[in-house]
């Protein structure tokens, strides 16, 4: 399921998207890597969701969600991958699954969750909407900025 960290220096192909006047690189391994980690967090978060009353405190509600990240960053260490110090990163997740999930009555099915990251990360660029595209493209800079860490970190190591 998470995408060797090894392949992810390598691009197969890449796509451009325009930001603001300067254009990202979008590599595919990378962004099939972020939306396997922002599958596995709603799954996880599902998984130990209790229900909208038992974590309507909002300390309760952060401390869940602060549970989740950190346990699939904990997986994603295993690969040599460390997203766990991008408060940019963890703050982004928190935002949306405050208010897509945890402020709702009735939250959204799986299904629903599924399409949307599946749609953030598809790298078919002609397909998107620009508010889509802009969604991918911000979210895509905060993941990476754990990978060029990790790489740098890496290369560190050699030296």
């Amino acid at each position: 399921m998470i995408s060797n960290p090894k392949i992810m220096s390598t691009v197969n192909r890449r796509n451009k998207q325009q930001s603001g006047g300067d254009y990202v690189v979008i590599n595919n391994d990378r962004a099939n890597t972020y939306l396997d980690f922002s599958r596995l967090l709603y799954s996880t978060i599902e998984k130990y969701y209790l229900d909208s009353q038992t974590l309507s405190d909002s300390e309760d509600i952060k401390n869940h969600f602060d549970f989740c990240f950190d346990k699939v960053c904990e997986k994603f260490l295993q690969e040599e991958i460390n997203f766990k110090p991008n408060t940019q990163l963890r703050r982004y997740f928190f935002d949306f699954y405050l208010n897509q999930l945890y402020k709702l009555e009735k939250p959204q099915s799986k299904d629903f969750y599924e399409r949307y990251w599946g749609k953030i990360f598809s790298v078919e660029i002609r397909h998107k909407n620009p508010t889509v595209k802009n969604s991918m493209i911000e979210l895509y800079c905060i993941f990476d900025t754990s990978i060029k860490r990790s790489f740098e970190v890496a290369a560190k190591d050699l030296k």
